[in-house]
């Protein structure tokens, strides 16, 4: 009986010892962390709740606790005995990179390790190292696999390069969990807390829609429950260097006048000096013909055209037009919050004046609060406004130019005491001094140094936003509303003074003269154009989500919900005339009369500029998403999601359409059957569908008005869609497969990715019954592509006593491929259309540049060589017709790059910062600019090749620019521009930005100032390296921006 009982006791005291409980909080920050998984030798057990607390069993002691998490560097100590309080377990980011905790897909919030889809996230810290008014601006050369189209027909910011053929390309941006319809230049980038890119099908199929292009994800700063009330600050001030017109290759102002004179002595201007020719001609031709009539002597003329090779108004310009330019910045936010509340308001202006004086002022109001009424009940609410007022500035040097051509670079725009002067523009001197004896008429001549401030330009923005979410919760399950109400006005007003010369042009043009009678169809005064474009939206969503933990081993999380979207546009434009700004008034004019012209004969009506557009858009959506995570090392998950919309199909089948993904994550490292050790190594693959839009396209006839008509004085309308009732969703399939890593310590952290995607039912052309009247083709779903790439990422942090070393490296390789699209006319041709529209070649990339086969240079004539038939030839009437085949074109390759990526580098010394980032393109060609003779004797427009051109045998050793001839011819232009000798590689390297800072306060007890930090920070730095010999920047072929200096202080209270 004694040894039973005895027995008995020895068992509960083991069962005792194998069941201690273990409590503990993780924070991070000084915050709670959820997410974080709690292991015990190795073995998952547990995982922190929102509060950051855990509990868990044990079995023996003494054991190695292990706290996990992606984002902070692992945390393992042994516990020999339990304590008796819990234990408080504090963690460290484990890079700069990983700022934001959580990804936020707009749709939920959810840790790094349950995401089987790709991703990247640029942290607040990270994305305010640069300066500027524009959010997305700073996240080209930061994130991983996003390039800034600059070069083609339709420029976009791209996720994993071009999604499509003719739809909607442009990324979605998502603020706040909301689709952003409106300006991005609205939203203050110092609002913003961090960025996420949602790469592949997994990540971005919730979306639906325009999920093909990728998602940015941007979520803005708001408090936290319990936070002490916290004030930032943000003041800077931004430098803008002058442009360098010296930049733009240009014709020298003496070779171009000694071409004047070589074609004034062939006869080239004899037919534009009759008297009944109004063609504007140059001051040299007209000098040289003031010398050939005898009207001035030889000595004079000369010494007149002396003085004009010495003038280049590029000279004249600069100092006349340009300064430097001035953009202030400043930002303040307040946030806190008690246990049951928080908030946060912002208030952000900036005052931008470029170098040519534009100016750009906007205003950034946001107030947000959310508050636990009850326990299980949380509500929100959040209301952004902006308002913002564009004012024009100075013509561009490129706008200053005559009707028949550009302007010759010896003609100046201001003299030198600051005078305007007039310069050739529409109508030759000599023809208008026919017409100075009738008084009545207005100047007929150009002031291009005044006609910008007498015709400003004006857009002003109002922006409201209203957003409100309510949430329930209760044993695991979650209920949330989301409600957004926005609304966008815009006006824009032109104004052009009596005294402008577009309004004395117009008022002249059709001023009716007889014998002492005068009459004006059109008063004097201002003509002002009105333009006010209104958009409004609606936007709920209804979501029910369940998330629960069962036995310590399994994790799962479901929801699904429904959502409404309803957008309406509405444009409203008018002219007047002989408008009163003062009160508002103008002068009726009769539109529905022609009247003949003062000048050039016939007869033309008033310019009406009367037109009303107006459009509603309406998508309806259904959506699911589960994720299920077994040990806290194997995760799977799925999404659906059917969305409908009014613009699609006349089936019902046809306006919803399905979008769906599937993925996988194991976290191998957690693995303890693995022989050797990894700090962390996570493993994930993903398939699906994303969709794409283009809401200009619709599948019912939809028509447009299209201004008043001068017969009848009704507003015309005009067919923008026929009825095309097959017209359906753009679908793009994505495979990825993925890996995140961390090693020595997680000092080293990285991740890399390959991806294959598939566009199928993409917008392109098909033929269709011409005798439908609507023509031969229709935009239907038939073309086709494909694409493949990868990403990699890596980061490294090493710290010794007080020196830090953070590098961050980002590299992309993305190849896109036409597989199926239809051509109207597929001669080699239409392949030379530059690199900025698609060349449609199955096989090939989207953008190619194609070139004439080069042979060079003739040694005796100069003349350019390419080949017929595989032979050297000059017949450049036959190798530049339209005949000839695709398969004849030198496929030279990609016009966007294949290759792209950034480095970084932060180096901190106790309190000062320096930061370095370079970005890279390579893998892709453009086509330079270079003389075109036609082009330069039609409408003056000259080149810096012009003075490399061949002139005398041997030099085609040194150049490949053909000899000047005349007379001219244009298929040998054509055959030299479109050549391979103008093809170069685009391959780069430029210096992105560099940022050094000076924290000059740290926090401290004695003060309520938490940090004070000032900094320097340099931005559009330019190239370093270039693989073109002309030293060409690839994406600013015609003008390179120059850099901008940024000096500011930021901190916090």
């Amino acid at each position: 009986m004694v040894r039973r009982y005895l027995l008995l006791l020895l068992l509960s005291m083991a069962i005792g010892a194998q069941a201690q409980l273990l409590k503990g909080k993780v924070t991070a920050d000084k915050e709670a962390l959820k997410g974080a998984s709690i292991l015990v030798d190795g073995v998952a057990k547990a995982q922190s709740d929102e509060a950051g607390l855990f509990s868990l069993t044990v079995q023996k002691i003494p054991f190695r606790l292990s706290i996990r998490h992606m984002s902070y560097v692992p945390l393992d100590t042994v516990i020999s005995s339990l304590p008796k309080a819990p234990l408080l377990l504090r963690m460290q980011l484990a890079i700069a990179q990983l700022e934001a905790v959580k990804i936020s897909t707009g749709y939920q919030q959810v840790s790094i390790e349950k995401l089987a889809g790709s991703y990247d996230v640029v942290g607040n810290e990270r994305y305010q190292e640069q300066v500027g008014a524009n959010v997305l601006e700073r996240l080209e050369g930061v994130a991983s696999s996003l390039s800034v189209d600059r070069k083609t027909n339709k420029p976009s910011i791209n996720v994993r390069g071009i999604s499509t053929l003719n739809g909607e390309r442009g990324a979605l941006i998502v603020v706040d969990n909301f689709p952003y319809e409106g300006d991005i230049d609205n939203l203050n980038p110092n609002d913003v807390a961090h960025v996420t890119i949602l790469k592949d099908a997994a990540a971005s199929s919730i979306w639906g829609a325009r999920a093909a292009n990728g998602v940015i994800v941007i979520t803005t700063k708001r408090g936290q429950y319990g936070q002490k009330v916290k004030v930032n600050y943000n003041a800077n001030v931004s430098l803008l260097a002058k442009p360098d017109l010296n930049d733009i290759s240009r014709m020298s102002t003496s070779d171009f006048i000694d071409m004047e004179m070589f074609l004034f002595d062939k006869g080239q201007y004899t037919s534009l000096e009759n008297p009944s020719s109004s063609v504007p001609l140059t001051p040299v031709v007209e000098l040289l013909i003031a010398k050939r009539d005898g009207n001035i002597s030889v000595a004079e003329a000369n010494a007149q055209i002396a003085v004009l090779r010495q003038q280049n108004n590029i000279d004249n310009y600069t100092d006349h037009f340009y300064r430097v330019g001035v953009n202030r910045q400043y930002a303040i936010g307040l946030s806190g919050g008690e246990q049951k509340q928080w908030w946060s308001a912002s208030v952000g202006y900036d005052d931008n004046h470029s170098n040519l004086n534009a100016s750009f002022n906007r205003l950034n109001l946001s107030l947000k609060n959310g508050f636990r009424p009850t326990k299980n009940l949380e509500l929100g609410i959040a209301a952004y406004y902006t308002h913002s007022k564009r004012h024009s500035g100075q013509l561009e040097y490129s706008q200053i130019r005559a009707t028949n051509g550009s302007l010759p670079p010896y003609v100046n725009f201001v003299d030198e005491q600051g005078n305007a002067l007039a310069v050739m523009n529409q109508y030759r001197a000599a023809y208008l001094n026919s017409f100075s004896g009738i008084k009545q008429l207005l100047d007929w001549n150009y002031y291009p140094a005044e006609e910008a401030l007498l015709s400003p330009n004006t857009v002003k923005l109002h922006d409201l936003m209203l957003n409100f979410n309510a949430k329930y919760q209760w044993r695991g399950f979650s209920a949330q509303v989301l409600y957004q109400y926005g609304r966008q006005t815009t006006v824009n007003e032109q104004f052009y003074e009596g005294n402008s010369y577009y309004t004395r042009n117009m008022i002249n043009t059709l001023t009716q003269v007889s014998g002492g009678t005068l009459k004006r169809p059109i008063p004097l005064g201002t003509i002002y154009d009105y333009a006010n474009n209104q958009y409004s939206r609606h936007h709920l969503r209804g979501q029910l989500e369940y998330q629960n933990t069962f036995g310590q081993r399994h994790e799962l999380n479901v929801f699904a919900g429904a959502e409404l979207r309803d957008e309406f546009s509405l444009n409203d434009n008018f002219r007047r005339y002989g408008f009163d700004k003062l009160f508002g008034s103008s002068v009726s004019v009769d539109f529905a009369s022609n009247y003949p012209r003062f000048l050039g004969g016939g007869s033309i009506p008033i310019t009406n500029n009367t037109n009303q557009y107006y459009a509603t858009d309406r998508y309806v959506s259904l959506y699911a998403n589960a994720g299920y995570t077994y040990l806290n090392k194997y995760t799977l998950t799925a999404s659906v999601r059917r969305d409908a919309s009014n613009l699609f199909g006349l089936n019902v089948n046809d306006q919803w359409n399905p979008f769906w993904s599937v993925g996988a994550s194991w976290h191998l490292s957690r693995e303890t059957f693995l022989g050797w050790k990894l700090d962390d190594l996570r493993l994930r693959a993903s398939y699906g569908v994303s969709g794409n839009v283009n809401p200009d396209m619709a599948a019912v006839t939809t028509i447009n008005n299209d201004g008043v008509s001068v017969y009848t004085q009704q507003l015309m309308t005009v067919f923008k869609n026929f009825r095309n009732p097959e017209l359906r969703w753009e679908n793009t399939y994505m495979f990825n497969l993925g890996a995140d890593f961390a090693l020595l310590n997680n000092r080293l952290t990285g991740s890399l990715e390959y991806y294959h995607k598939r566009g199928t039912d993409l917008f392109g052309l098909a033929e269709i019954d011409a005798t439908a009247g609507i023509g031969n083709t229709m935009t239907k779903n038939v073309a086709a592509m494909k694409g493949n790439g990868i990403d990699l990422n890596l980061a490294w942090q090493h710290r010794k006593g007080v020196f830090n070393w953070r590098s961050d490296v980002n590299f992309s390789m993305n190849r896109d491929e036409i597989t199926d699209y239809y051509l109207p006319i597929n001669l080699g041709n239409i392949l030379l259309v530059g690199d900025n529209r698609i060349t449609g070649q199955v096989g090939k990339p989207v953008y190619a540049l194609y070139s004439y086969r080069w042979g060079g240079l003739d040694g005796q004539t100069g003349n350019p060589i390419g080949f017929v038939n595989g032979q050297p030839s000059n017949d450049y009437a036959y190798m530049t017709a339209n005949a000839r085949k695709p398969e004849e074109m030198v496929y030279e390759g990609r016009v966007m790059p294949t290759y792209f990526g950034a480095i970084g580098n932060t180096f901190t010394y106790k309190g000062l910062s320096l930061t370095v980032r370079l970005s890279t393109k390579f893998g892709y060609f453009f086509r330079r600019s270079t003389i075109s003779y036609v082009n330069l004797v039609g409408n003056r427009r000259g080149h810096g090749d012009y003075a490399l051109r061949w002139q005398k045998p041997g030099d085609e050793k040194q150049t490949n620019v053909p000899s000047f001839i005349y007379p001219l011819s244009s298929a040998r232009d054509a055959f030299y521009e479109y050549s391979e000798a103008t093809a170069e590689r685009g391959d780069h390297v430029r210096l992105q930005y560099i940022n050094l800072s000076y924290a000059a306060f740290k926090q401290s007890r004695y003060t309520s100032l938490q940090s004070l930090q000032l900094f320097v920070a340099g931005n559009q730095l330019g190239m370093i390296w270039a693989a073109n010999k002309h030293g060409l920047d690839p994406d600013y072929p015609n003008l390179p921006p120059k850099p901008i200096w940024s000096f500011g202080i930021k901190g916090s209270l």
